[in-house]
């Protein structure tokens, strides 16, 4: 490929700019280690005939935005050897993201996904796994099995492990992660009904889906984990609503959050995946403990106020196009801020924010929305 991404608007590296009530301190950074989709985004801004390439992929997504607020992100992915796969490890080591745990494979391509913008007054996107002359983008292959080892090994105990892609090998990351006290959090593309699925959801400690969870999602609470389990179940501009069974089923905490607005919304992709890193950011950790027992031990107030912070980091984003637009152009500092201004206010409030604005990475040359398919 023959771009660079854009430049964030500052390198953070592992001590990235300090500010608000919820930066971690120094030397106190917390650590999540990640499996699932990490892939190259291909994306068309509305009326654009040519593409702009950032990583994307919400396991990249999510760990990408905890190391900007100050966290030690572990992604464990495979990606090809090829210039695609250059590109996500640039883009993500800009804002200290540690891809000692990427694995890069001669033997495959680095998946790629479109995005297009749609327009409209609320604007819409779609995500598109062939190019225009219909061929195949290369797809997610988990990572192998010496690389899950590995990577398990050179955390040992990491505060949170996410995943977003059901399997054996996660499913067995995520237990041996929660051995370890870490808090796990799962969060498929879509509502879990294979059984592979139900198992990773059933062992996780908090679910994340998009929609009104339906009836037949009940049964994820059998065999919860004795610390509990947190269902969060997002509805775009309708807020989210989320059901805490704690302490093995004894205490229950439910309710809906509306969501918070915001003078422009440029492109919602991505938004979901602020919301889990700064959720998580935002969680109350017990000292000495981790988030797994500060999950166990939260009150309504706190709760809630994970969630809202999360809620207000993904308002932000929707004000700049790509998945994590909002880092391009605002320090975490100001981004932080930003945010917990508007947990109070529920709404973004512009004046402490970078101008909303499109993705200015550079693009490479092909006319193809999956250049990527080698047609020009």
């Amino acid at each position: 490929m023959s771009g660079d991404a854009a430049q964030p608007a500052r390198r953070t590296g592992r001590t990235p700019a300090r500010g608000g009530t919820l930066r971690p301190r120094r030397g106190a950074a917390r650590s999540c280690l990640g499996a699932g989709l990490v892939a190259l985004d291909v994306i068309y801004p509305l009326h654009a005939s040519v593409p702009h390439c950032r990583a994307g992929g919400s396991c990249c997504n999510v760990l990408t935005v905890l190391a900007w607020l100050g966290w030690r992100s572990h992604p464990v992915a495979r990606l090809g050897d090829d210039p695609d796969g250059r590109m996500i490890v640039r883009d993500v080591s800009a804002f200290g993201v540690d891809t000692s745990h990427v694995e890069r494979d001669p033997s495959i391509s680095t998946p790629r996904i479109i995005q297009r913008s749609l327009g409209g007054p609320s604007p819409r996107h779609k995500f598109l796994f062939r190019c225009e002359h219909g061929r195949r983008l290369p797809r997610w292959r988990p990572p192998g099995k010496a690389g899950r080892s590995d990577a398990v090994a050179g955390v040992p105990s990491p505060d949170v492990f996410y995943f977003d892609r059901a399997g054996r090998g996660a499913l067995d990351m995520a237990r041996r992660c929660q051995r370890a006290g870490a808090l796990v959090i799962f969060e498929p593309p879509a509502p879990p009904k294979s059984a592979i699925s139900r198992q990773c959801a059933r062992l996780a400690d908090v679910v994340k889906t998009c929609g009104r969870a339906g009836r037949s999602e009940s049964r994820l609470w059998a065999g919860a984990p004795n610390g509990g389990q947190l269902r969060i179940a997002t509805k775009s501009e309708e807020g989210l609503e989320y059901e805490a069974r704690l302490a093995g089923g004894r205490r229950v905490i439910s309710g809906e959050l509306p969501a918070i607005r915001t003078d422009t919304i440029v492109d919602a992709s991505g938004a979901g995946d602020c919301l889990t890193a700064g959720f998580l950011h935002a969680l109350p950790a017990r000292a000495g403990r981790g988030a797994r027992s500060g999950l166990a031990g939260a009150s309504k107030v706190s709760l809630e106020r994970a969630l809202r912070f999360g809620q207000a980091l993904a308002a932000i984003n929707c004000r700049y196009a790509g998945a994590r637009g909002l880092m391009y152009v605002n320090t975490a500092r100001a981004a932080v801020s930003a945010a917990e201004a508007a947990m109070s206010s529920g709404r973004v409030d512009p004046g402490r924010l970078g101008a909303p604005q499109g993705v200015r990475s550079r693009a490479p040359g092909s006319r193809c929305g999956a250049y990527a398919c080698g047609a020009s």
